[in-house]
């Protein structure tokens, strides 16, 4: 995990001193816009990298994942601002989901991890309380077509707005070099911060799993839309069917 956070920092350091990026600052409008058309190019780089998809393929190999049957969705960096209500780069901060809602692949694994430790302020949350629980949400409607179009004022996922009580929230608390993965039917979201927070995320489908495991059932997303395009195989780049 060092030498794929140290790769991703050096990134990053390109545009920005790392060493400050999670300290909370006020920004002019113009400065608002430069910064964010540097998180920008900061996340297009790590997403088009191939340095950075063959480290996470390693971390995955370290860890016994059969690499032939790995298909990987493209790696992201998200960064969200201690003000939640002004969004700056490509993604922010999300309400309550299901990553499954938007692909429809129920064996979908979600991977993060934090570039520098976090604190329960500025983390995500998981609510393992409805994952075997129907919970009201607008799969229906969204789509990742308006999505890719509008971007700014569009959620890059669909999303509950049903009140979850602070009590059925687990924060997540993990520190540099800890990496997170959970089931894409996990209910989940992030966590409004006292800091901003910079994470890696991804999504994995093996293909071996519907024959091995029991896989989450359709409980609630109401869109028959599945999108295997998103994910290719780490060893030969063929998508998934």
């Amino acid at each position: 995990m060092q030498k794929l956070i140290k790769f991703i920092e050096e990134i990053i350091a390109k545009y920005f001193d790392f060493s400050k990026i999670d300290k909370n600052f006020s920004l002019t409008k113009a400065e608002y816009i430069n910064f964010e058309k540097k998180i920008i190019f900061i996340q297009k780089e790590i997403k088009n990298s191939v340095k950075v998809k063959k480290i996470f393929c390693s971390v995955l190999e370290e860890i016994k994942f059969d690499k032939e049957s790995i298909f990987i969705d493209k790696i992201s960096m998200r960064f969200i601002n201690s003000n939640t209500k002004k969004k700056i780069g490509e993604l922010k901060y999300t309400f309550a989901h299901r990553d499954t809602w938007a692909s429809n692949l129920f064996q979908q694994l979600n991977w993060w991890f934090p570039l520098y430790n976090i604190n329960h302020s500025n983390t995500l949350f998981i609510c393992p309380k409805y994952f075997k629980k129907y919970i009201s949400n607008n799969s229906k409607e969204w789509t990742f077509e308006k999505f890719k179009k509008r971007r700014g004022d569009y959620p890059s996922t669909p999303f509950t707005n049903i009140n979850i009580n602070k009590e059925e929230k687990i924060l997540i608390k993990i520190n540099r070099g800890d990496l997170l993965c959970f089931s894409g039917h996990h209910l989940h979201g992030s966590n409004k911060g006292l800091k901003n927070r910079i994470n890696i995320e991804t999504r994995t489908i093996s293909s071996n799993d519907l024959k091995t495991y029991q896989i989450p059932i359709n409980l609630d997303s109401e869109s028959d839309i599945k999108k295997p395009e998103w994910f290719t195989n780490i060893c030969n780049g063929k998508k998934l069917t």
